[in-house]
């Protein structure tokens, strides 16, 4: 039961003492141009796949010609 008391008393001597806040003045300051990205982000995903295929090419098949019995 005190505690709540304490608790109310400082609850409503907060309330009644006020501070008298500051004005806030206006400030004119412009947001900074945020920086170009880096070249690597720019450029083109690679594809895995593709590289794959251009580095194991399947070669034609060879004529029967040349195939031994």
């Amino acid at each position: 039961m005190t505690a709540c008391a304490l608790m109310l008393l400082l609850a409503l001597s907060g309330c009644g003492s006020r501070a008298v806040a500051p004005q806030m003045v206006a400030v004119a300051a412009g947001c900074p141009v945020p920086p170009a990205p880096p070249a690597w982000a720019m450029q083109e995903q690679s594809n895995s796949v593709e590289k794959l295929d251009k580095l194991f090419s399947i070669s034609a098949p060879t004529s029967s010609a040349s195939a031994q019995p």
